[in-house]
């Protein structure tokens, strides 16, 4: 404050004197120095700015910054596209757990239960069937002649009536065993096995029934002959070969009409299934 004070005295005084003096030249420099601002006063420069390049008035499709102002709107509105698109990816995905899960065999865990054999359509070789006789009191047969299978032992023709729910038929009443015969005359059947077997020790023929009875030879159904007859007739059973313990019924085989005989079991025959 005492400079600029002392400065304007010297001033006024400067400008009472002539020109050309001392004060003059001192008046000149005083207006000068006061001409040019104080660096005290003077204005900062303005904060440096970069000049951006002119933005083209229509930008390309490809342009980075329109796709990253666009991109959350996409994403918005295409959201279950997207989703959709991913979970149709998936099936085409791979990983190491999947693949190794697909390729590695199959074990069977220790202690884990093993599933039941898968149960066969077949028996012997003879598909299972559907009853083909019904008699008058209801009930079923299989007379397995009609679909082909005539190729029994008397044990395999067993084992095929208990796949069909049944057994090989028991002959235990006179009824069912005269019906029996009708039908192998009706179809000229020749022979079949039954469900019967004798102990020729006891004398006694057991059926699948569990009905047990006595028999006299060449009474009732057995023939009076067979196969051993050759000079004269041997009524059965015979147990011509040592080990005849199964049942057939015989159609005229040895001109003696429909009969029972006794036969050794590994011969090949049909059977009448007995459903249950």
């Amino acid at each position: 404050m005492k400079t600029w004070v002392i400065l304007a005295t010297l001033l006024v005084v400067a400008t009472a004197v002539p020109q050309g003096g001392f004060f003059s030249n001192l008046a000149s420099r005083i207006r000068n120095s006061l001409r040019r601002p104080s660096r005290q006063t003077r204005q900062p420069p303005p904060p440096f700015r970069p000049r951006l390049p002119a933005q083209p008035a229509f930008p390309p499709q490809g342009h980075p910054t329109l796709q990253k102002q666009q991109q959350p709107h996409e994403h918005a509105h295409n959201h279950p596209q997207s989703h959709q698109q991913q979970h149709q990816q998936k099936p085409f995905a791979t990983s190491p757990f999947s693949n190794q899960i697909s390729h590695s065999p199959l074990r069977s865990q220790p202690g884990r239960p093993q599933s039941p054999p898968q149960i066969s359509s077949f028996t012997h070789g003879c598909a299972h069937a559907v009853p083909n006789l019904e008699r008058p009191d209801g009930s079923k047969y299989i007379m397995t002649f009609l679909n082909g299978c005539s190729n029994f032992t008397a044990q395999e023709a067993d084992d095929y009536c208990r796949a069909n729910a049944g057994r090989a038929i028991s002959l235990d009443t006179t009824d069912k065993a005269n019906y029996i015969n009708n039908i192998l005359a009706q179809n000229a059947q020749r022979y079949l096995w039954t469900g019967g077997r004798i102990d020729h020790n006891a004398g006694v023929v057991t059926w699948p029934s569990g009905a047990r009875e006595g028999y006299q030879r060449g009474k009732r159904f057995w023939s009076y002959t067979g196969g051993a007859s050759k000079t004269e007739d041997v009524p059965q059973p015979d147990n011509r070969d040592g080990n005849e313990v199964c049942i057939a019924i015989l159609n005229n085989f040895y001109a003696d009409g429909i009969r029972w005989h006794d036969v050794a079991c590994h011969h090949r025959k049909p059977t009448i299934c007995q459903l249950s």
